[in-house]
């Protein structure tokens, strides 16, 4: 018993396809927008690092960083303007 506690146990490894890519990336910007009103790339990685340990997809470093960039286009996210105005 105490063994089965123990051992790790193998979870069924996802599917990584540019639609499941798409999905988890609107997942985290959904996830996202619900504390915040702007983020950064820093916000985003590190909700999509969440999001594929979730998923058992953690394995890959690529597969967050895929999330993030994803989520960072449009349509899920759209850039905020620059001000012309630079503070001193």
């Amino acid at each position: 018993m105490l063994a089965d506690t123990l051992t790790a146990r193998e979870r069924p490894g996802v599917e990584i396809t540019p639609d499941w890519i798409q999905s988890q990336a609107a997942a985290v910007i959904e996830t996202i927008s619900k504390s915040r009103s702007t983020w950064e790339r820093n916000h985003v990685f590190a909700e999509a690092q969440r999001s594929v340990r979730t998923e058992g997809a953690a394995l890959d470093p690529r597969v967050a960083v895929a999330i993030t960039d994803t989520a960072l286009q449009e349509p899920h996210s759209i850039p905020r303007p620059r001000s012309a105005h630079k503070s001193r």
